[in-house]
This record gives structure tokens, C-alpha cells and sequence, in this order.
């Protein structure tokens, strides 16, 4: 046996002993049921529903391993999330005044899955969700409101079964910064007074 083919025989057998330990990527989809949080939708508050509209009442995440995507459902106002697990960053799409606008995010940063204990291992959440693993339920916060997203249902999909362009975000939205949509939401706010 040459030099060379020892060389070659041992880069091939720890490549395959990375690869087999390398944690298996999870592919498939995971249903939420999004329920306002107490402090966010004071009972006692007439119309008080009505201000938090914007909220979802069903969460969509689904993921072929690689690269992820959020469906907000519920509301006038539902938006997509697309994201990757290796990026920093990730892209919100909404309509909004009758323009698709696409906010590019910034990644909080994680967590480790033991600081959540309600998460269960079905493989990474996104990052805009900030916890090591997928959780059971999850307290977010959307401007001034909070709300709650609880587990209904969940379904392993194999990557290859997966559409090709899924998780490829659709064309036509317009780029804009938090200070320009920060900028039009005030001049909206001033004139509905």
C-alpha cells in the first residue's frame, strides 16, 4: 500500500465519522395555535382585541434542515418569514399600505437548548425565536404586544419531499429599513388622531 492511499483511506474514514456524528437536521413542519398573553389583552379592556389585529392566530414553521420558513395565518396582515440555520439574518415579507415590502433582520443570539426546557428535538428553531431547539410553546413579542405560540401538531417531511423553490423567497417585494417603516408608522399614527 503507497503512501498515498493510506493518506487517502484515513482522510476518508474520519470524514466519515464527522459526518456520522454530526447531529441529524430535522425536516418538517410544526403548527402553532397563537394565543394573545394576558398582559398584552387586558380583559377588562373594551376593543382591546381590536388594537392587537396584527397578531397571527396560527404559526406555520416548517424546514427542510438547511434552510427554514414562518407562516403567519389569521390576520389581514400575515407576514413570511424565510431564514437560513448558517446565516445571520433572515427576511420578513408583508404588504403594507399596498407596497410588499421584504425587512431584513438581525439574529438574536441563541440560546443553548438546555437554558429551555419546554423544547423538544425535532431539530433547530429559528433564530428569530432565540432558543436552541424547537419549543413546545414560546412567548414572543410583536412592538408593544405580546403573545403566545403553543404546539398543535408536527410532522417530519423528508427534505427530498419538499417543492424545490419552498423555501426560496418569492420575487417582488421591496427592501426598506426599520427607520423608513418606523418613519411611515408615525406619519400614519399622526394622522389618525
Amino acid at each position: 500500500m503507497t503512501q498515498r492511499t493510506l493518506i487517502a483511506g484515513l482522510l476518508l474514514l474520519c470524514a466519515s465519522v464527522a459526518w456520522t456524528q454530526s447531529p441529524p437536521t430535522w425536516s418538517g413542519r410544526v403548527q402553532y395555535r397563537a394565543v394573545p398573553s394576558a398582559q398584552a389583552v387586558p380583559e377588562t379592556s373594551p376593543g382591546a382585541m381590536e388594537k392587537w389585529d396584527y397578531l397571527p392566530k396560527q404559526v406555520v414553521w416548517e424546514t427542510n434542515g438547511g434552510h427554514w420558513r414562518l407562516v403567519e395565518k389569521g390576520t389581514s396582515f400575515e407576514r413570511l418569514w424565510y431564514g437560513q440555520f448558517d446565516s445571520n439574518t433572515y427576511h420578513v415579507l408583508f404588504h403594507f399600505l399596498g407596497h410588499a415590502v421584504e425587512l431584513l433582520e438581525t439574529c438574536p443570539p441563541p440560546l443553548d437548548k438546555t437554558d429551555d426546557p419546554e423544547s423538544f428535538d425535532l431539530g433547530l428553531a429559528p433564530c428569530a425565536w432565540s432558543v436552541g431547539a424547537l419549543p413546545r410553546e414560546i412567548e414572543l413579542t410583536d412592538g408593544p404586544a405580546a403573545y403566545r405560540l403553543i404546539m398543535e401538531s408536527q410532522e417530519t417531511i423528508a427534505p427530498s419531499q419538499w417543492e424545490e423553490d419552498h423555501f426560496t423567497m418569492p420575487l417582488g417585494y421591496e427592501p426598506v429599513d426599520k427607520m423608513t417603516l418606523a418613519a411611515l408608522l408615525s406619519r400614519l399614527d399622526s394622522h389618525s388622531e
